[in-house]
């Protein structure tokens, strides 16, 4: 969990530009079904 401790999804947005964002949303979905899965 230190690794998503380490940023806000705040801090993310604010640094990326507005065509990062879609790929950005991307990655975290399939992240948060990644662990979904293995906690599942």
């Amino acid at each position: 969990m230190s690794a998503f401790q380490s940023f806000t999804p705040h801090q993310i947005f604010m640094k990326s530009t507005p065509t990062q964002l879609h790929a950005i949303a991307i990655r975290l979905t399939l992240n948060w079904l990644y662990m979904i899965i293995i906690l599942a």
